[in-house]
């Protein structure tokens, strides 16, 4: 879409309240689940599933869901991901494409397309595409110009050229995104310290814990703001810490630029434990109830739900938790299940044209006979591959069950696959172990001698 009618079409719309995202298309693989999730905050990384439809004998689907601010969502079509830019209150009309060839990776190279056939939005998912290719050409033609000799004065050309995409537009959605966007650019180019960035995009402005590039410069800037600072020691950060939020929060107020602004002031501290909630150097439980009594405290309801959120994020996964429960059938169709009173599990996680994962396949097979008896491992199918695998388990003497994943792709969001083959280790009850387990040349089978001893211990 040519720059001057981007201008004549865009038409401020849309608040951020929640309200209804409609998407409709074709995918390339019929018959297969469509789904579609959300990073739940700009900050935690806690990501959640938002709605589900399998796609007809033509690949037809249609998808409804709420969103509370224009962003990025992960659509998903079976395995395969790939990100689309949706506005609360949007309609759209896509077209999903699957890439064929081998690859070992679901996310790189990344072989889910998405083509917009029509969006229904006032031309924000347009104009942000726009600026988003203008940017990334201007940093590749000027890279070094930028930053290697801090060329500042190329920033405002940048931020020109952008202004001829933006100029008479209402939305504050995209005034925001287009101003921090290049602001990125500016701790480096220009050399300022968290002082002058704060001076100059911070102070005396909103806080903005949904604007992605808004949150963008925050964390870069300041991310170990309160670990690096000469204004307290490192025992008085711990003996604040171990306080609690309000005793926590009398240290910051130390700080002139965190004293400066409340909610500039919690913004950070959630970045701050969202990038170093297991730092070592915190005791054990403290993050947790700083962020705990932050969410009681603020009077931001965003700001509340990232603090919860990064204690769920942090947690999601970690030894002793709970694990992703499932039932499947092995070929034979008894249940192979991992729930309260399943025993400890190796998971084995495969998928089509994977030579990577017949070699570790066969890798196990020796690891089995040594320790089989204290693990059920299980050889999980992507569905199109299980029969390949039922015929790979004969021909190669491996015996444990090999199952077919089915539909059940949000197993594999909760499990965080990236990668095939993807093992994971379950301790009794469905316990997470060691998620993701290392491959068998990185010590594996001293990972599961290790957890065996912990959970036969009476």
């Amino acid at each position: 879409m040519s720059r001057f009618l981007l201008l004549l079409l865009f038409i401020p719309l849309l608040s951020l309240k929640a309200s209804e995202v409609q998407i409709s298309g074709v995918s390339s693989l019929p018959g297969y689940p469509v789904r579609v999730l959300f990073q739940d905050d700009l900050i935690s990384g806690r990501e959640r599933q938002l709605v589900s439809a399998s796609s007809d004998f033509k690949g037809s689907f249609n998808l409804r869901f709420e969103m509370p601010y224009p962003g990025w969502i992960s659509l998903g079509a079976a395995q395969y991901r790939t990100e689309l830019f949706v506005v609360p209150g949007g309609k759209y009309s896509l077209q999903l494409e699957i890439k064929k060839g081998e690859s070992t990776a679901f996310f790189d190279p990344q072989p889910l397309t998405v083509k917009t056939i029509k969006a229904d939005d006032g031309n924000l998912s347009d104009a942000i595409s726009s600026v988003n290719l203008l940017y990334n050409a201007f940093v590749v033609e000027h890279f070094n110009a930028l930053y290697r000799m801090q060329q500042a004065r190329l920033i405002d050309t940048l931020r020109s050229e952008i202004q001829k995409i933006v100029r008479n537009t209402g939305n504050q959605f995209l005034k925001d995104y287009t101003f921090y966007k290049v602001a990125t650019l500016e701790p480096v180019v220009r050399q300022l310290r968290p002082a002058q960035v704060y001076d100059k995009f911070f102070r005396n402005r909103p806080v903005l814990a949904n604007q992605p590039e808004y949150v963008s410069l925050l964390r870069e800037t300041f991310k170990n703001y309160l670990i690096q600072s000469r204004i307290w020691t490192q025992q008085e950060y711990d003996e604040a810490l171990t306080g609690g939020w309000k005793t926590f929060e009398r240290l910051l107020l130390r700080d002139a630029i965190l004293a400066d602004n409340a909610g500039f002031r919690e913004l950070v501290v959630l970045i701050h434990f969202a990038e170093n909630f297991t730092n070592p150097l915190h005791r054990k439980g403290a993050p947790q109830r700083v962020l705990n009594e932050l969410a009681s405290a603020t009077r931001n309801p965003d700001h509340a739900r990232i603090a919860r959120n990064i204690i769920i994020r942090a947690e999601w996964l970690m030894q002793g938790t709970n694990s992703p429960h499932f039932t499947f059938n092995d070929e034979s169709g008894k249940p192979v299940k991992a729930d309260e009173n399943s025993t400890a599990m190796l998971l084995i996680i495969v998928g089509p044209d994977c030579r990577y994962c017949d070699f570790e396949l066969q890798q196990l097979r020796d690891i089995h006979g040594r320790i089989g008896s204290q693990y059920l491992f299980v050889t999980i199918s992507l569905p199109e591959s299980y029969q390949y695998y039922r015929n790979f388990h004969r021909r190669n003497k491996l015996d444990w069950p090999v199952v077919s994943l089915g539909h059940n792709y949000p197993l594999l969001d909760a499990l965080e696959v990236k990668v095939l083959p993807f093992l994971a280790i379950y301790l009794p009850g469905a316990k997470a172990g060691m998620i993701p387990a290392p491959p068998t040349d990185q010590h594996l089978e001293g990972h599961l001698q290790r957890l065996a001893k912990q959970f036969a211990k009476p």
